[in-house]
Formats: C-alpha cells, structure tokens, sequence
C-alpha cells in the first residue's frame, strides 16, 4: 500500500537515503510544493523533528505524547532552505548533472471548488512567496535549476480524488507532461 510505505519513510525519515539509492538513474527531480502548504506539520520532541501530516499519515500514525502542530507559513523560512540546500547537496554530488525542476502550480478556484481549510485559503499568497524564493535560492546554489509552467490551470470539480484547488483537468495534466518532457530533453 502506497499510503503505508509513505507513512513509513515520513516518519523514519528515509525519503533522502531512498532518493540517494536512484539518483544514478535520474535525470531528473520534480520539485511540488503544494503538499507542504496544505497540510499541517507534527513537530514532536527534541530537535523539533517535523512530520508533515497528510490523510495517509492521519490514516496510520496516532500520536501519544506532546507535540506541536504548525502550518507551513508559521515555520521560519530560512529552516527550508537549510533543508533545501541540506538535502539536494548529496543528490547533485551523486547525480552532478541532475535537473531540479519546480512545479509551483496556481490554486484554481473555479466551479466553487475551494480549499477546506479557511487558514489555508487566507494564507494563499504565502504558498507563492515561498515556492518563488526556494525557487531562487536553488537556482542560486545549484545547477540545472528551471521552473514548470504551462498555464491554463483549471481545478476539476468532478475529479476522483474530489474538488480541490490544486486538482486539475486532464488537458492541464497532459500540457504538464509534454512541458517537463520538453525540459528533460
């Protein structure tokens, strides 16, 4: 189960060590900040260890004990991009030819489709803030560095996974993939 197996390496940290094992093998390395915005993060215990909690995480993982539970917007900026710079230094150290290519997609709010959390729909300007200066300060420090956008954002009030403002119509997902084909070229 792909929520599980999420789960697991959230919360033992093993995204990294996972993303080393095949960074040989890629060309490439898609960059989405949508996820981080949207849901809220756990910082538990000593070191302020941060867990994003996202409905698979809601799903598996009941929390005994203090935590903390913080937005993204409520969370220092420079933290980021230490982890920025923290986790893409030994991925560009095994793969130096690696493309890091930021989706920062636009919230559509057509159809009545809306975020269900009030505190995310007034924080909205902070999602662009900070998808646009991780984006800077990457390009900044690292090589092959671009950013995807290929415009018509449309959110899908019919989609499977139900209406949300970062679900888009097919004929945006298609332009998307031609787009980051383009660039892996």
């Amino acid at each position: 189960d792909w929520g599980l197996a999420m789960v697991g390496d959230e919360s033992a940290k093993r995204q990294q060590s996972r993303l080393l094992e095949v960074m040989g093998m890629c060309d490439a390395l898609i960059f989405d900040i949508v996820s981080a915005f949207v849901f809220p993060y756990l910082v538990v215990g000593p070191g302020d260890r941060m867990f994003l909690q996202s409905k698979e995480w809601e799903r598996y993982v009941i929390l005994r004990g203090n935590f903390e539970q913080k937005r993204l917007w409520e969370i220092p900026m420079h933290l980021s991009v230490a982890a920025l710079r923290e986790v893409m230094e030994p991925l560009y150290e095994r793969q130096p030819n690696l493309r890091l290519i930021f989706h920062l997609p636009r919230p559509c709010f057509n159809d009545g489709v809306t975020f269900e959390d009030p505190q995310v729909q007034t924080n909205e300007n902070y999602y662009h803030e900070y998808g646009e200066r991780l984006y800077r300060e990457a390009s900044r420090i690292f090589p092959g560095v671009s950013i995807v956008n290929c415009g018509g954002e449309r959110a899908d009030p019919l989609a499977y996974n139900g209406p949300f403002p970062f679900h888009y119509d097919e004929s945006y997902m298609d332009a998307l993939r031609k787009e980051i084909g383009r660039l892996v070229e």
